[in-house]
Protein backbone atom coordinates (compact mmCIF):
# COMPACT_ATOMS: atom_id res chain seq x y z
CA UNK A 1 0.00 0.00 0.00
CA UNK A 2 1.25 3.27 -0.63
CA UNK A 3 0.05 7.18 0.20
CA UNK A 4 1.80 10.21 -1.21
CA UNK A 5 1.89 14.03 -0.09
CA UNK A 6 3.10 16.69 -0.60
CA UNK A 7 6.14 17.55 1.35
CA UNK A 8 5.08 20.89 2.80
CA UNK A 9 8.35 22.35 2.75
CA UNK A 10 9.50 25.14 -0.18
CA UNK A 11 13.18 25.35 -1.23
CA UNK A 12 15.55 28.42 -1.94
CA UNK A 13 18.71 27.81 -3.48
CA UNK A 14 21.57 29.23 -5.02
CA UNK A 15 24.58 28.17 -6.13
CA UNK A 16 28.29 29.63 -5.13
CA UNK A 17 31.96 29.55 -6.40
CA UNK A 18 35.33 30.75 -5.66
CA UNK A 19 38.52 30.84 -6.89
CA UNK A 20 40.13 30.70 -3.54
CA UNK A 21 39.33 28.16 -0.89
CA UNK A 22 35.68 27.35 -0.22
CA UNK A 23 33.79 28.33 3.17
CA UNK A 24 34.64 25.87 5.98
CA UNK A 25 31.41 25.24 8.35
CA UNK A 26 30.85 26.67 11.25
CA UNK A 27 27.87 25.17 12.02
CA UNK A 28 25.91 21.59 11.10
CA UNK A 29 25.53 21.85 7.24
CA UNK A 30 21.49 21.16 7.91
CA UNK A 31 20.86 24.02 10.63
CA UNK A 32 17.40 24.24 11.68
CA UNK A 33 16.99 28.19 12.98
CA UNK A 34 13.79 28.77 14.38
CA UNK A 35 10.87 28.75 11.55
CA UNK A 36 13.67 28.23 9.11
CA UNK A 37 16.22 26.18 7.91
CA UNK A 38 19.53 26.29 6.24
CA UNK A 39 21.55 23.57 4.10
CA UNK A 40 24.73 24.44 3.18
CA UNK A 41 26.33 21.30 0.97
CA UNK A 42 30.33 21.68 -0.30
CA UNK A 43 30.61 20.38 -3.89
CA UNK A 44 33.25 20.29 -6.30
CA UNK A 45 35.15 22.77 -8.06
CA UNK A 46 34.96 25.37 -5.32
CA UNK A 47 31.23 25.10 -5.85
CA UNK A 48 29.00 24.78 -2.95
CA UNK A 49 25.47 25.25 -2.67
CA UNK A 50 22.81 27.09 0.23
CA UNK A 51 19.47 26.22 0.82
CA UNK A 52 16.85 28.15 2.94
CA UNK A 53 13.80 26.12 3.37
CA UNK A 54 10.33 26.92 4.97
CA UNK A 55 7.18 25.35 5.21
CA UNK A 56 5.09 26.24 2.43
CA UNK A 57 2.22 27.45 4.76
CA UNK A 58 4.94 30.16 5.83
CA UNK A 59 3.55 33.44 3.97
CA UNK A 60 5.70 35.76 5.42
CA UNK A 61 8.89 33.79 4.23
CA UNK A 62 7.57 33.05 0.62
CA UNK A 63 9.85 36.26 -0.57
CA UNK A 64 12.47 34.30 -0.69
CA UNK A 65 12.61 33.79 -4.01
CA UNK A 66 13.87 37.03 -4.11
CA UNK A 67 18.09 37.18 -4.40
CA UNK A 68 17.90 40.64 -1.98
CA UNK A 69 15.26 39.14 0.64
CA UNK A 70 17.10 35.75 0.08
CA UNK A 71 20.56 37.04 1.32
CA UNK A 72 19.67 39.19 3.96
CA UNK A 73 18.19 35.93 5.33
CA UNK A 74 21.15 34.44 5.49
CA UNK A 75 23.40 37.35 6.03
CA UNK A 76 21.50 37.37 9.64
CA UNK A 77 22.79 34.02 10.76
CA UNK A 78 25.94 34.63 12.04
CA UNK A 79 27.12 30.81 11.73
CA UNK A 80 26.28 30.56 8.17
CA UNK A 81 26.89 34.69 6.70
CA UNK A 82 30.14 33.38 5.56
CA UNK A 83 29.13 30.75 2.82
CA UNK A 84 27.43 34.25 1.02
CA UNK A 85 30.91 35.31 0.84
CA UNK A 86 32.05 33.64 -2.94
CA UNK A 87 30.19 34.76 -5.86
CA UNK A 88 26.92 33.44 -6.56
CA UNK A 89 27.10 31.77 -9.87
CA UNK A 90 22.47 31.35 -9.73
CA UNK A 91 19.46 33.10 -8.93
CA UNK A 92 17.75 32.06 -5.98
CA UNK A 93 15.90 28.78 -7.46
CA UNK A 94 12.43 27.41 -5.75
CA UNK A 95 11.50 23.85 -5.04
CA UNK A 96 7.82 22.91 -4.29
CA UNK A 97 5.83 20.72 -4.18
CA UNK A 98 7.73 17.45 -3.35
CA UNK A 99 6.11 14.31 -2.84
CA UNK A 100 6.94 12.05 -0.25
CA UNK A 101 5.77 8.22 -0.49
CA UNK A 102 4.98 6.10 2.36
CA UNK A 103 4.57 2.82 1.70
CA UNK A 104 3.33 0.02 3.91
CA UNK A 105 4.65 -3.66 3.95
CA UNK A 106 2.14 -4.08 6.76
CA UNK A 107 -1.07 -3.72 7.40
CA UNK A 108 -2.53 -4.39 10.61
CA UNK A 109 0.20 -6.24 12.03
CA UNK A 110 0.02 -8.74 8.59
CA UNK A 111 2.70 -8.58 6.30
CA UNK A 112 1.47 -7.13 2.74
CA UNK A 113 4.57 -8.34 1.25
CA UNK A 114 7.61 -10.78 2.41
CA UNK A 115 11.33 -10.48 1.07
CA UNK A 116 11.95 -6.99 0.61
CA UNK A 117 14.29 -4.59 1.96
CA UNK A 118 12.90 -0.77 1.98
CA UNK A 119 15.83 1.09 1.94
CA UNK A 120 14.52 5.01 1.90
CA UNK A 121 15.90 6.89 -1.75
CA UNK A 122 18.51 4.18 -2.86
CA UNK A 123 16.56 4.23 -6.68
CA UNK A 124 18.11 7.96 -6.63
Amino acid sequence: MEESEDSGFIYYTRFFHTNGAPPVPQAPLLSALGSFSILTLPADAQTWSITVYISSHDQAMKGLRDPERWSRVVAGCPRHAHWLDGQAITGVAPMAGIVDRIRRLVIDGVPVITGVVAVGDAWA
